[in-house]
């Protein structure tokens, strides 16, 4: 007779899947949204609003009528919308008269005290604007020392909104104020941005050329400004509003070359449209996805926002910097990650800890059949 046994083989082999983890514990930094409390402006004599009431008896920088942190009612600075909306906000303006590129560090660390939440920055005006075309700062050299202020300006601070406008295109200045011989006689008197406003009469093809080489140097300047920019997950650019500006006569001070008053009205009006929505008070969300692939976990994040997403960073419990996130990240069993996401607006989720689970196991049972004589 033969006798048959039926028994079970008992397994235990790892799958490869995909787990949807959720956050460990309470929030760990709390979330930054809405109207900042503190303000801080970098830049050139623009920003100072030098001569802007355009009187001749007081050839200075005149802050108060700034488009950024001016006081003055007749402009209604971004600084001043701020207060109008919160009450509360401490303004700083760091520019200086003069200032090119390179004195971006400089200001970023003088204004370290003040603790800034927003910043603004509008400089490269003064790097073209020299006597001779060949003084101009080189595009690399903008680049490099625009990276080095962002670079310091986002180690002091580094939650702070930081809005930049464009360059505004000189060239115009020059189309609507050559024909205007007390415009020609103030620039050849004072020297007012030779590069461009040199024999502003002229036609001969030098001349002509000149002007379209500098003005395609603030081109490539304010290219630099939006790539740059843009690698800052809380870096926004203008796009361009500023260059793109109509230039007329009633914008323009004294001195045909400066922001008058209500250029710098008008400036405030058409910068604070391009910066950050400040209503805007609701932080995104984050989520983080687990998969495993032959025994290797991979960390995906992403995000929502009701306004849109700009990016996410990440660090261990035990970094005090953040990365930001571009590609899945290769972890390790039982890894513990801190995640936030940020929005187009600048607000930024309450980072949140995230642990990697124990490689997943599953019993297989197996049957197995064994024949007896």
């Amino acid at each position: 007779m033969r006798r048959t046994m039926v028994g079970v083989l008992v397994g235990i082999v790892a799958l490869s899947g995909s787990l949807q983890a959720q956050p460990q514990g309470d929030t760990i930094d709390p979330a930054v949204v809405g109207y900042p409390q503190r303000m801080v402006a970098f830049g050139d004599s623009i920003t100072r609003a030098f001569l802007a009431d355009g009187n001749p008896n007081n050839i200075a920088d005149q802050p108060q009528y700034s488009w950024a942190t001016g006081t003055s009612p007749e402009v209604n600075s971004l600084a001043e919308r701020i207060r109008t909306a919160t009450g509360n906000l401490t303004a700083t303006n760091a520019a200086a008269s003069g200032a090119t590129i390179n004195a971006l560090v400089g200001q970023v660390n003088a204004a370290n005290p003040a603790d800034a939440q927003y910043a603004t920055i509008l400089m490269g005006a003064n790097d073209v604007c020299f006597d001779e075309e060949s003084d101009m700062t080189s595009v690399a050299d903008y680049r490099a020392q625009l990276v080095s202020g962002l670079n310091q300006l986002t180690t002091n601070e580094p939650e702070a909104r930081i809005f930049i406008a464009s360059i505004p295109d000189v060239f115009k200045v020059w189309q609507t104020f050559k024909d205007n011989p007390a415009a020609r006689g103030i620039w050849n008197q004072f020297g007012v941005c030779q590069a461009m406003f040199a024999n502003p009469e002229s036609t001969a093809p030098a001349d002509m050329e000149r002007r379209q080489r500098v003005r395609q140097r603030i081109i490539d300047f304010n290219s630099q400004l939006s790539e740059v920019c843009s690698g800052y997950l809380r870096c926004r650019f203008d796009q361009n509003l500023l260059f793109n500006s109509a230039i007329s006569p009633t914008l323009v001070t004294a001195d045909f070359y400066h922001p008058s008053i209500a250029g710098q009205r008008t400036l405030a009006s058409n910068l604070a449209q391009a910066s950050f929505d400040f209503t805007d008070q609701a932080a995104p969300v984050s989520n983080v996805t687990f998969s495993q692939t032959q025994g290797a976990w991979l960390a995906t994040l992403s995000a929502t926002d009701d306004r849109g997403v700009r990016g996410l960073e990440y660090r261990l419990p035990s970094q005090t910097t953040w990365t930001r996130y571009t590609q899945p990240i290769a972890v390790a069993d039982q890894t513990t990650i801190i995640v936030r996401a940020v929005d187009i607006n600048g607000n930024t989720e309450g980072s949140r800890a995230w642990s990697v689970p124990a490689a997943a196991t599953y019993t297989v049972f197996m049957p197995f059949v064994k024949l007896n004589q």
